[in-house]
């Protein structure tokens, strides 16, 4: 199950096992936070390259 973070979440969640699920969640989370971030500075790099 390597790589598959959000099926690791809803098993453990499904089997009521609060804990990992709750562990996971943060994880996706972060990722979510790191992909915003990634793309707003691309998005702003590209309109700066096009006022140019």
């Amino acid at each position: 199950m390597k790589g598959r973070l959000g099926v690791l979440v809803l098993r453990d969640i499904r089997s009521l096992e609060l804990g990992v699920g709750l562990l996971s969640g943060p994880g996706i989370v972060l990722l979510a936070i790191i992909l915003d971030r990634v793309t707003k500075a691309a998005l702003a790099r590209i309109n700066v390259e096009q006022k140019s």
